[in-house]
């Protein structure tokens, strides 16, 4: 597997590593996941989709909707 190495300011490395705390993962991980959730977000935009957040309310509809990445 290839080995990067990369350099983020203080804000970006505290995200890693609370991201990385709260989901009990390595930092590797999270940098993996976060590969794979920008490129099925950019994958689905070139079909007219883009990536929202959804809070459930009481009925099955999203109470809330946000959007991320258009």
């Amino acid at each position: 597997m290839p080995k990067y190495t990369l350099q983020m300011n203080d804000k970006l490395e505290a995200i890693l590593d609370e991201l990385a705390e709260r989901e009990g993962i390595s930092k590797a991980q999270v940098i993996r996941r976060s590969l794979t959730l920008l490129k099925l977000a950019e994958d689905h935009k070139e079909e007219g989709f883009e990536l929202q957040l959804a809070k459930a309310g009481d009925d099955e509809k999203p109470a809330v909707v946000k959007t991320v990445l258009t």
